[in-house]
C-alpha cells in the first residue's frame, strides 16, 4: 500500500483505491494470530530480535570485560 493516506478503513483492514487499470490493495489489520501483516510470523520475528539483542549484549560484555581488565593494569 503505497498511499496509505488516500486508504478506506474497515474495521479490520485498509484498502487503497485501485491504481489506473489495476486491483484494489488491501492490508488486513488484526491483532492476534501468528502472523503480522499476513506476512510476517511474529514468534519468529521475536525469536530473531531476541537472537540479536542476546548477541550485543554479549559483544558489549566482552568489551566491558576487556576495559575492565586493561584499567587493572592488565594490558
Amino acid at each position: 500500500m503505497e498511499h496509505l493516506d488516500e486508504a478506506a478503513f474497515t474495521f479490520d483492514a485498509a484498502r487503497s483505491p485501485a491504481p489506473e487499470g489495476g486491483p484494489e490493495q488491501q492490508l488486513r489489520l488484526e491483532l492476534g494470530g501468528r502472523d503480522l501483516f499476513e506476512v510476517l510470523d511474529a514468534e519468529r520475528l521475536d525469536d530473531q530480535a531476541l537472537k540479536v539483542v542476546r548477541s550485543i549484549e554479549d559483544e558489549l560484555g566482552e568489551r566491558a570485560a576487556a576495559a575492565y581488565h586493561d584499567l587493572l593494569g592488565g594490558h
